[in-house]
């Protein structure tokens, strides 16, 4: 496993085991996210790499690395039909009649709008619509 890059709060690693196991990945993303200070995990199958973000006031470099490998090891303890799988990673991926209208919002205020507009609308935009 090697880190690739690190910010506060936001850490991003390579593991290449994980490459094309999506059951892992799906696995591994969603035990970190249960626990407490780490606001979002997020686990590429197709490049094997987790991307955290997370408290720094909970947890350390170290604590994140021996978390992660600890998940590595663990058998998956969950059973979903990999069809199900694959059909949520498609949902993730694919922009939503929703997205193509914040879409739209963000390149016309960015076009139509003085600068402090053009960052307000499409702020306003995605909090009415979610």
């Amino acid at each position: 496993m090697v880190r690739k890059s690190h910010l506060p709060g936001r850490v991003r690693y390579e593991e290449k085991s994980l490459i094309g196991d999506l059951a892992k990945c799906s696995f591994i993303a969603r035990k970190l996210e249960q626990e407490v200070g780490i606001l979002e995990a997020e686990v590429n199958y197709r490049t094997g790499r987790l991307l955290l973000r997370y408290d720094e006031v909970y947890w350390s470099q170290e604590e994140l690395k021996s978390k992660f490998i600890e998940l590595i090891h663990q058998r998956i303890d969950f059973h979903v039909p990999l069809n199900t799988l694959i059909y949520q990673e498609q949902q993730k991926h694919s922009p939503s009649k929703k997205g193509y209208g914040g879409l739209i919002v963000t390149v016309a205020s960015q076009l139509m709008l003085p600068v402090p507009l053009n960052r307000i609308v499409p702020m306003v935009y995605k909090g009415m619509v979610g």
